[in-house]
Formats: C-alpha cells, sequence, structure tokens
C-alpha cells in the first residue's frame, strides 16, 4: 500500500508534468505562427521593391526613347530643312515656309514633350503610392517585429517558469527519493533489529552453553591431570632411556639381531627403554613426550643427555633436519628442542580454546669452566644462584610468542655457546647448555594465576679423556671442569640411591640441577653411549651412572604393572 505522503507526491509531480507540456505546446503553436507571419511580411516587401524597381527601369527606359527618337527627328528635320534651304530659289518664301514647319515641329514637339511629362507624372505619382505602400509595409512589419519581441519576451518568461518547474520538480523528485530512502532505511532498521534481537538471543543460549562447556573441559582437564600425574609416579620421578650411536659395525662389541644387543658375557643392564642404531629423532621424542605434558600442569621437569664427547647428545638434543620445524611442523630427525617447541604452542592454542591463557617465557644459559652465563644476542652475562632459592637470580626470561621467537632464542643461544675441536670431535661441545622454559596459565581476560611450571633442557658436554682427545692449555682446563662436573653429578646419583642427602654446592652444574633432583620435579635422562672399542671404558662408567640414577627414586612398592613397561636386555 502506497502512503498518503507518497500519493502528494506523485500528484504534485503529475501537475508540474501537465503544465509543462501545456506550456511546450502553447509555445511551438506561437513559433509556428510567428515564422509563417514573418516569412509572409518578407515575401511581399520583396515582390514590392521588385515592381517599384522595375517600374522605375521601365520609365526611364520609355524616357531614353522617347529622348532619343525626338533627337534624332529634330536632327533629320534640321537636315531636310538645311537641303530644302538650299534648294529653294527665294530666301523670303523659304523662310516663310521654313518658319511654319519649325512651328508645326514645336508645336509636335511641344504635345510629345506634354504627353511624356503626363506619363512622367503619372510615373511618378505611381512610384509615390508603390512608396506609401512600401512604408506602411515597413510599419506593419515594425508593428509585428514588436509584437514579435513581446511574444519572444512571453516566450522567455515561459522558458524560465519552465526551468523553474522542473527544477522544482527535481527538487520534488530528490524529495521523494529521500522520503523513499528513509522509509526503507526505517523498514531496513526494523528488520536489522528484530534480526539482532534474534542475534542476541541466540548468542545469550550460545554464551551460557558455550560457558558451560568450558567449565565441563576445565573439569575434564582437571580430572586429565590428575591421572596423568599418578601415572607419571607409577612410572617413576627418574627414568632413564639409552640411546646407541650407530657406528660401524666392524668395531663395534655387539651386534643387534632381533633387536637384542650382547656381548661376550653374561651381565645384564635392563632399562625402561632402549633406542638401538636404526631409530631415529622421531622415536625417541615420542617416548618422552609424555614429559612435557607435566610441564602444562604446573610440574617442574627435567631433560637432560649425558654420554662421553662424539655419542651423539647435541644432535639427540637440537638437531634441526626440517624446514617445517619453524612452522610448527617436525621432521624426522628434528631433535627433542624443536619437538617440546612444537608441543608447548600446540598446547597453547588448545588451552586458548577453552578459555585458559598461556604465557611461555625462556632463555639459553651455559656453564662454562664452572660459571654460569645467560647467552643473549649482544653476548654472554655471567649469573649466579641463590643460596635461598635454589634459582638463578634475575634470569631475564624473555616472552616467545611463536615458534618463530622460540627458535631464534634457541638458535641466539646455540650460536652463542662454546664449541672447540679436539682429535676425536671436530665440534666438541665445550660446555653445559640449557634450555630454560617457564610456563604460566591464567584464566582467560584475568589475572589469576591458575599453574606454573619449569622445564629444563639439558646438553651435557661429552666426558673425554685427553690423552684421546690431544688436549691441551684452555682445551685441557675445559676438560677437566667438564669431567669434574660429571663426576659430581654422579655422586648426587650414588647418594641418592643410597638414601643420602646430596651435596649440590660442590660444583655449578649439580647446583643448578638441584631444584630438578629433588622432590617435586620429574627427570629423564638420555645416556648416550657407543659400543666402539675404543669407548668402552667411558660405556661402562656411563652404566654404571644409568643403574645409580635409575635406582635413586623408584616408584612405591604397592603400584603395580611396572613389569609390562617396555624394556629391552643388554647382555654382556
Amino acid at each position: 500500500m502506497r502512503t498518503q505522503l507518497e500519493i502528494k507526491i506523485a500528484r504534485r509531480h503529475w501537475r508540474h508534468e501537465e503544465a509543462r507540456s501545456i506550456n511546450l505546446y502553447k509555445e511551438r503553436q506561437f513559433k509556428t505562427k510567428l515564422n509563417a507571419a514573418r516569412k509572409g511580411f518578407d515575401r511581399e516587401i520583396t515582390q514590392l521593391k521588385k515592381i517599384h524597381e522595375e517600374e522605375k527601369q521601365s520609365q526611364a527606359r520609355i524616357s531614353q526613347e522617347a529622348y532619343d527618337a525626338l533627337r534624332t527627328q529634330h536632327k533629320a528635320l534640321l537636315s531636310e530643312l538645311d537641303q530644302r534651304n538650299r534648294a529653294l530659289p527665294g530666301p523670303e518664301e523659304n523662310v516663310q515656309d521654313l518658319q511654319r514647319e519649325i512651328d508645326e515641329y514645336e508645336l509636335r514637339l511641344n504635345q510629345r514633350a506634354q504627353s511624356y511629362q503626363e506619363a512622367l507624372e503619372e510615373s511618378r505619382l505611381k512610384a509615390q503610392y508603390q512608396d506609401k505602400q512600401l512604408q506602411e509595409a515597413r510599419a506593419q512589419l515594425e508593428r509585428q517585429t514588436t509584437e514579435l519581441e513581446s511574444r519572444e519576451e512571453i516566450v522567455y518568461r515561459l522558458r524560465q517558469e519552465n526551468r523553474d518547474l522542473t527544477k522544482d520538480l527535481g527538487e520534488s523528485k530528490r524529495r521523494e527519493m529521500e522520503y523513499r530512502e528513509l522509509l526503507e532505511e526505517e523498514k531496513r532498521s526494523r528488520y536489522q533489529q528484530t534480526i539482532v534481537e534474534k542475534l542476541e538471543t541466540q548468542a545469550r543460549i550460545s554464551h551460557g552453553l558455550k560457558e558451560e562447556l568450558k567449565e565441563k573441559l576445565r573439569i575434564e582437564e582437571y580430572r586429565r591431570r590428575e591421572l596423568f600425574g599418578q601415572i607419571q609416579e607409577l612410572r617413576g620421578a627418574i627414568r632413564v632411556i639409552w640411546r646407541i650411536r650407530p657406528d660401524n659395525p666392524r668395531d663395534s662389541l655387539v651386534k643387534t639381531p632381533l633387536g637384542e644387543l650382547r656381548l661376550t658375557k653374561s651381565d645384564t643392564y635392563e632399562f625402561e627403554r632402549i633406542f638401538g642404531p636404526q631409530e631415529t629423532n622421531n622415536d625417541v621424542f615420542e617416548e618422552i613426550s609424555s614429559f612435557i605434558q607435566p610441564v602444562i600442569d604446573s610440574k617442574k621437569v627435567c631433560i637432560f643427555c649425558y654420554g662421553k664427547s662424539r655419542t651423539g647428545k647435541t644432535y639427540t638434543m637440537s638437531n634441526l633436519d626440517s624446514s617445517l620445524s619453524q612452522l610448527g611442523a617436525n621432521g624426522s630427525n628434528d631433535g627433542i628442542i624443536h619437538g617440546v617447541k612444537a608441543m608447548l604452542f600446540a598446547e597453547k592454542e588448545r588451552l586458548e580454546n577453552i578459555g585458559l591463557s598461556m604465557d611461555i617465557r625462556g632463555c639459553c644459559y651455559e656453564i662454562y669452566n664452572n660459571e654460569l652465563w645467560l647467552l643473549n644476542s649482544g653476548g654472554s652475562e655471567k649469573k649466579f644462584i641463590s643460596k635461598s632459592t635454589h634459582s638463578v637470580r634475575d634470569p631475564r626470561l624473555k616472552t616467545l610468542k611463536n615458534n618463530y621467537e622460540f627458535e631464534d632464542r634457541v638458535a641466539i643461544g646455540m650460536k652463542t655457546r662454546h664449541f672447540g675441536e679436539t682429535k676425536t670431535n671436530s665440534t666438541s661441545s665445550r660446555s653445559h647448555f640449557i634450555i630454560s622454559i617457564e610456563t604460566r596459565v591464567t584464566l582467560e581476560n584475568a589475572h589469576s594465576v591458575v599453574r606454573e611450571s619449569v622445564l629444563n633442557l639439558v646438553d651435557l658436554a661429552g666426558s673425554e679423556r685427553s690423552r684421546q682427545a690431544g688436549t691441551a692449555g684452555a682445551r685441557l682446563q675445559e676438560g677437566n671442569n667438564i669431567n669434574t662436573s660429571l663426576a659430581q653429578l654422579g655422586r648426587i646419583f650414588v647418594s641418592l640411591s643410597q638414601g643420602r642427602t646430596p651435596s649440590y654446592n660442590d660444583n655449578i652444574l649439580t647446583e643448578f640441577l638441584q631444584p630438578s633432583l629433588q622432590g617435586g620435579c620429574m627427570t629423564i635422562m638420555l645416556l648416550m653411549i657407543s659400543f666402539l672399542r675404543e669407548d668402552w671404558p667411558a660405556t661402562k662408567q656411563t652404566l654404571q651412572l644409568a643403574l645409580d640414577a635409575q635406582s635413586a627414586r623408584k616408584p612405591a612398592p604397592s603400584n603395580r604393572g611396572m613389569k609390562a613397561a617396555s624394556s629391552r636386555g643388554v647382555r654382556k
């Protein structure tokens, strides 16, 4: 249905169009009549001018012809008179006759002149009459011209009125469009308001469901963490895992048929898991990835690689074998550090979906010549450990927002870390490398901390014999400090296995690892060994340290099912 406003606008528009059409029709009729009258007057004036000129030329021609005839006749008479005078004998008679003829001729000449004068007068009168008619025609033309000008002025006024009407009509159309747009906008606003009300209702319902689901997810997350913690307690607080470096089989002490590693004697070393030479870094990380979850569940976790130099500790911990690592994906031989990175940021995204926020901060340290150094892009900064809190003073952890920042921080640490060349290894690690990561989980849009945790990834420098390595001077001092710190770490495990309280303050390495080796922390030892004949003394020492570490903290006797864990034997 059309509104009253739309009907009024339509009627006004129709009246404007009707008036405009009538004015245009009258203007066309007037122009047609005016053009016809002007053409008639022009034709009549042209005809009168032509007749007048023709009459004047005709009268002049007749008068000239009569004059020429009289003159010719006069000359002829004079010539004849002269001849007669010569022919006549008597002068008096000739004179009289001649006088008589002259009188007759003058009479005729006067008559003809009079007739010519009368004709000329008649022609003059006729020309005056025609001039009078021409003047009347001019006056009539002037009157019609004046009338035409007045009518043109009327036409101009009508055109001006027509333009004003057209302008008013355009304004009316514009207002009509504005009114229609206002009506459409009002209709849209009412429709949108209805939709908004429906969406708000749905949003309130969805928000309630979302909050309910988030609460359920938080409860399930708490239950999962409790169950996972119980499983890890059953598996033991210190877990020992072997990895055997692949070497030339001809120089090896053992062979690996059917996955068993045998020596020639009957001694047996049994651990939770043994990785053979054929297994990759990805296999290692899949085994220890369950230790990353406690980091998210507010536990302290420490993962470190231990072994002789040239057994693959740095390769296992920090190798980067895939360009996909910076995008969050791991290659088959990417090290533990890169697997930890991908898992942490995947967990960060998962927690955000259930209304929790996770902050990740980290830094890199190295222990070089029994001193702790913070590794930054600008160089190294010496740090100290608090005797009361057993933590680094002013650690200056950097916030890690994504994979790229994590990779950059690790790359800076690896670039700044001390490496050196020995006879046994061209890129031997001359310091213990530590990546320290802290996580903090809070409620979304809140500052209350839900849980905090610490993860230390430790790449221990390998023990070495100075005679084998061919070290001297600064390299010899570095090797001695490395061997001393590793020996002190072994004494710590011996004390723990015997139930005694160890002394951590004798060396900076054990002092740094003290929070990771005390209660409330979960530790994984990756023992890197080599079965080359020349490495057997160091390998045997590493096996003994592993036995001490494994017996340092066993699960409670009531926990059953540990023997079902995957284990492989190494027989000597």
